[in-house]
């Protein structure tokens, strides 16, 4: 009810979201745990439409003479208000219907992969920006004010405005009772839900008991009529009966019912893998996207708004001990006993007690706030899109910030690729192990064995695989598809996988020899700064340093037209740099994808070098990028020979290796 109110209609109409959608979602959904109904961020954004859609209406009262609740409204008093309440009823119908025809289809074109592309830093940015919108608008509610929502964007800094300019017209009922409810729902979810949580099988239902008491006290207090206070009023018993909603109203919705397919998605798939990994199991995005689609068809002509995952009652239902959808049907029967004997029984329910659940409901959004530090320490790029995010959202509006939000995600991804470290590698102590001069390692002898080589082919009963892309949110390899993708690879080596550039290879012995594989009995723990003295028996510090007259250098992004440039301006700086050069190392294996341009640029500074007399030699090459080479003809020039599959063999394969390496000991 509280979420009906917050949707900007009656609050009978969140009672019925949260009964008719999820009876499909029982039977087409995946997660066995969501729980389908309301949610804060979505009906905040059906509250702006509504909103904004109906302050631009040019319908006439007398176009529509019955109300949403079946009243004639014929010369009735209240005829304009009413008329009101129906054209936003007509507005959420109409929404309802366009946002699920939008996911069905999603769903039907396997366009689950569009979740890869908001990453958590987005969602968690836009649940909180949210979460400061329905604070700011349920304001007016708990202090007992009256006035219509602004409509359009800036609606936080508008809302505020309006409020303050209407503060001396606070209800001192409404704001002692939502006070009192804020202060009562606290106490029990803090001091007793959550300190006592392993001996309550079940929480207290703070809500639903404050909800009740709020409503005796205003109906024998007659509150309502002293203090004038704002209460729900009439609610109609049992359930809507089918209605058509407005399809001429569909086509000005287009963008704003994408928008919140997209955000219900993305918030439903963000509950259901916390709850698919708790309890080992998956789901899947597309059959995901046609469960909510069909729900939100069919609910719209239930007289519902679009629906969402049911956080709180997910949660709930959850930690009673749910594990299938039937604890989703049990909750559908309350919902439907109280629209068909009890929902009358509230009707002296004041709207500051909803109100005051709303914002209670709020803290575990709002305290994501906190996602900014740990961001911080973790990648300060993810934490500029969080920010941004949650600046477009809190100073403009949702929608806004959620395209702000994708457009910084990807800006970053570019960003990064475009401004791309060149690391100078060296030898780690006296091994084959080649790694960046700013790391040292910590490595612990075992006792000697004897080291068998198997014939180059794959093992099977082991099988080595190769993330092909930057493993990030915006590509397509990203934060979803990779696991399972690695599944399936364990048990087929032979297809090609279907996002198109074969993310996830599975490698043979041949392409495995490397490096990494010459390390004998050294198992190295990479640090930064270790001191021997903490290293513990048997452990050492191996420091990393360059070879003498080589020079050995990775550039650590895919190479494509945007960094091409750069690649070639840090190479020709390194190369410059420090000792006489006289042979080049460039370690491709972290060019993930190149382009044409990106290919022009490699065999440029290679010619470039070569004719300076200078001897350079790639290694880790992987197979794209040793096509690319090969389709745009410069695999020719560069020389077959020059390729090497690790760091090692491109080093030992210059004749002046020895050389150099026995002139430096002897001046050293």
């Amino acid at each position: 009810m509280a979420y009906g109110m917050l949707a900007n209609l009656h609050p009978v109409y969140g009672l019925y979201v949260s009964f008719f959608p999820g009876l499909i979602y029982v039977l087409l959904g995946t997660s066995r745990h969501i729980s389908v109904g309301t949610f804060a961020v979505v009906s905040l954004m059906v509250g702006a439409v509504v909103n904004e859609h109906v302050q631009h209406s040019s319908v006439h009262p007398t176009d529509s003479p019955l109300s949403p609740l079946g009243l004639n409204m014929t010369n009735s008093t209240g005829m304009e208000e009413e008329v009101e309440a129906a054209e936003k009823l007509s507005v959420a119908t109409a929404l309802a219907l366009l946002t699920g025809l939008i996911q069905l289809v999603m769903g039907i074109l396997h366009l689950g992969v569009v979740n890869s592309y908001l990453s958590d830093a987005v969602v968690t940015a836009l649940n909180t920006g949210s979460a400061v919108h329905v604070l700011t608008s349920q304001l007016k509610h708990m202090v007992g004010v009256r006035f219509k929502d602004p409509a359009g964007n800036f609606k936080v800094a508008k809302t505020l405005i309006v409020l303050f300019g209407h503060m001396s017209e606070t209800n001192v009922a409404s704001l002692v009772t939502a006070c009192a409810c804020v202060f009562v729902c606290i106490l029990v979810k803090d001091q007793i839900n959550e300190r006592f949580k392993k001996q309550l099988r079940v929480p207290i239902p703070i809500e639903i008991i404050t909800v009740v008491v709020a409503t005796i006290v205003f109906h024998y207090g007659r509150l309502h009529h002293i203090y004038d206070a704002a209460i729900v009023g009439p609610i109609p018993t049992g359930l809507p009966a089918p209605r058509v909603p407005d399809l001429w109203r569909m086509a000005s919705l287009v963008d704003d019912a994408l928008a919140i397919s997209i955000v219900s998605f993305a918030i439903n798939m963000s509950i259901g893998r916390v709850y698919a990994k708790k309890h080992g199991y998956t789901i899947e995005p597309s059959q995901e996207l046609v469960a909510y689609g069909c729900g939100n068809v069919f609910s719209s002509f239930f007289l519902c708004f679009p629906s969402s995952g049911a956080l709180g009652r997910s949660s709930l239902l959850e930690g009673s001990g749910g594990k299938t959808q039937v604890t989703t049907l049990a909750s559908s029967v309350l919902v439907l006993v109280v629209l068909l004997a009890l929902g009358g029984l509230f009707e002296d329910l004041p709207t500051a007690v909803l109100a005051s659940i709303v914002v209670v409901n709020l803290r575990g959004m709002l305290a994501q706030m906190v996602e900014v530090k740990r961001l911080w320490r973790i990648n300060r790029w993810e934490m500029s899109t969080w920010l941004a995010t949650f600046l477009g959202v809190v100073l403009i509006d949702v929608p806004v910030g959620l395209v702000v939000g994708v457009v910084a995600s990807f800006l970053s991804i570019v960003v990064q690729t475009q401004l791309a470290d060149l690391a100078v590698l060296g030898r780690l102590g006296d091994t084959d192990i080649f790694r960046r001069k700013d790391v040292s390692a910590l490595v612990r002898s075992p006792p000697a064995r004897q080291h068998t080589s198997p014939p180059a082919r794959s093992s099977t009963s082991s099988r080595v695989l190769r993330e092909e892309a930057r493993l990030g949110t915006a590509l397509l390899a990203g934060k979803n598809g990779w696991p399972s993708r690695e599944q399936g690879r364990m048990g087929d080596s032979g297809k090609a996988d279907a996002v198109g550039w074969r993310p996830v290879a599975a490698l043979g012995r041949d392409e495995r020899v490397s490096s990494e594989s010459a390390r004998g009995p050294c198992c190295p723990r990479w640090a930064s700064g270790s001191e021997p003295s903490r290293c513990g028996a048997g452990v050492s510090v191996l420091q990393v340093h360059e070879l003498p007259a080589t020079k050995i250098v990775r550039f650590e992004s895919m190479l494509y037209f945007a960094n091409s440039e750069h690649f070639r301006s840090q190479l020709e700086e390194a190369v410059r740099g420090g000792c006489r050069v006289q042979h080049l190392v460039i370690d491709c294996s972290a060019m993930s994808y190149m382009d044409s341009v990106g290919a022009e640029a490699l065999h440029r500074a290679v010619m470039e070098q070569r004719g300076r007399g200078l001897s350079v030699s790639l290694c880790h090459c992987r197979a794209e990028v040793r096509r690319v080479l090969t389709s745009s003809g410069y695999m020719a020039s560069i020389g077959v020979s020059s390729l090497h599959p690790s760091t090692s063999d491109a080093v030992h394969a210059w004749p002046g290796c020895l050389r150099a390496s026995m002139e430096s000991v002897l001046l050293g």
